[in-house]
């Protein structure tokens, strides 16, 4: 549970009020974020140093890598929450990093679910579920003028009968959206590796 609050809690403090209006970039803002992991990671690993003698070197290599992704995973999250939001990026990165998850026990590690088809049942729904946070404004979009009959516009989709200016800026909308998706699918594969 701790570690769900906590996944869940670290993109919340780079979209505060205080942060939003410092405009600080996404990666000054990871900087400060690795600086921080540096330092709890010495205060916590130092005193078990000297209780482990001997599995420092074999593991170092896995451990570098590990700290690679997690890097990975903190940059990308953090590019992911500036450009789609923090809701929509922890939806689609949690959905991705299980799924990712999944196949590593599965397919590298050789884990077998004690009830396969559920788990590959649960794994389509999961899917479903990504697809659906993924397109959630334009879901909305489409529930708000079928219940208001008032037509929304989507910041991300252009229309056709649109000037050239409106256009360009939706279509500005939309590469936003889709790299802040991408940036959240890394997260997710990085994360769930």
């Amino acid at each position: 549970i701790g570690s769900a609050l906590f996944n869940g809690s670290f993109g919340a403090f780079f979209k505060t009020n205080k942060m939003v209006a410092l405009s600080i970039h996404p990666m000054v803002f990871q900087l400060y974020v690795s600086i921080g992991i540096f330092s709890s990671s010495i205060l916590i690993v130092l005193p078990i140093l000297f209780l482990v003698e001997g599995q420092i070197v074999w593991s170092l290599p896995y451990g570098i890598t590990a700290g690679f992704l997690l890097v990975l995973a903190l940059s990308a999250s953090f590019l992911a929450v500036d450009n789609i939001g923090l809701a929509m990026a922890q939806g689609i990165w949690s959905g991705v990093a299980m799924l990712i998850s999944y196949l590593w026990g599965t397919v590298v590690f050789g884990e077998t679910p004690s009830h396969m088809y559920l788990s590959l049942f649960g794994l389509i729904l999961l899917l479903f579920g990504i697809m659906i946070v993924a397109l959630s404004e334009s879901i909305g979009d489409r529930f708000y003028t079928r219940y208001t009959g008032i037509q929304y516009q989507s910041a991300l989709l252009p229309t056709l009968d649109e000037d050239d200016a409106e256009s360009s800026e939706k279509m500005r909308g939309l590469r936003k959206y889709s790299q802040g998706v991408l940036w959240a699918c890394t997260v997710g594969i990085s994360g769930g590796s």
